[in-house]
């Protein structure tokens, strides 16, 4: 190495640790079009796969609405359901009063009958 070489060597690292930035580094809109070219490759592939999925769902007849059973609801479950939540509505209401919760006794409760037989009594 010549007295040159480390001489500017020296001033490499003298403005290094000065804080200066070294400009030949910085490239702003290159790297902002690096930036905007990924994200739209990346969008990009993303939507054709997303389509690709779609049509080949669409197409192998995997989804479709003339098969569905029709959903039966059963009194029952139903009556259940509406017991759990008039439970939870109380508890919550409760606390949020600030009053300590208090579990309501077992009331029996009359049996309504299904959906069907409903029907069929109206039928009748």
């Amino acid at each position: 190495m010549s007295t040159f070489d480390i001489h500017n060597l020296t001033r490499r690292i003298m403005r290094a640790q000065s804080g200066i930035p070294d400009r030949r580094m910085m490239h702003p809109v290159r790297d902002w079009f690096i930036g905007l070219v990924l994200a739209i490759l990346t969008l990009g592939g993303v939507s054709l796969y997303a389509g690709y999925t779609f049509m080949q769902h669409t197409s192998s007849g995997a989804v479709s609405v003339e098969h569905t059973a029709p959903v039966r609801y059963e009194a029952e479950d139903v009556a259940d359901a509406l017991e759990r939540y008039r439970t939870r509505n109380e508890r919550f209401q409760a606390l949020r009063v600030g009053l300590p919760y208090v579990p309501p006794r077992a009331v029996e409760q009359e049996k309504v009958g299904t959906s069907t037989s409903a029907t069929e009594v109206s039928a009748q």
